[in-house]
């Protein structure tokens, strides 16, 4: 039982920033099903064009495309509480709900989908770091953490 506690906190940071985006692509495509039924290659076409230009658009805007300056770190602390697509799928949910055809709401939902849950996830996890600084005395006092 130690070894699998030992291997648990490992485990859990590699998979906060993954399982968080599948549960919300999951729940996306999901209610989309639901609501409008199977859309056809079109609106499956659609949903996942649309993740792609998600990240693509994502990419361009964080300066990625543009630099290497890609400086990825494995969630710790309070990020690892990734509760994100409880607000992000609800919230693409909201907003494809006007759209009668169904292979625009697939688009549009499989967009929203990328764009809200990695800014939302970003957004969360440097407010918990910038946190976590503010209450260490020794960033207050100036000197580098340990």
């Amino acid at each position: 039982m130690a070894r699998v506690l030992q291997g648990l906190s490992p485990t859990v940071q590699l998979l906060t920033v993954p399982s968080g985006f599948t549960v919300t692509i999951g729940s996306v495509l999901a209610f989309s099903i639901g609501r409008y039924g199977y859309p056809g290659l079109l609106g499956v076409w659609l949903f996942a064009t649309a993740i792609g230009l998600g990240f693509c658009v994502l990419g361009f805007v964080s300066g990625l495309s543009r630099s290497r300056r890609a400086r990825a770190s494995l969630p710790d602390g309070a990020a690892v509480y990734n509760l994100v697509p409880v607000i992000v799928v609800p919230a693409v949910y909201l907003a494809t709900s006007w759209i009668a055809y169904a292979a625009w709401a697939f688009c549009l939902a499989g967009f929203l989908a990328v764009v809200l849950y990695v800014c939302a996830y970003s957004a969360f996890a440097q407010a918990t770091v910038a946190r976590r600084d503010s209450t260490d005395c020794s960033v207050a006092a100036g000197r580098p953490p340990s």
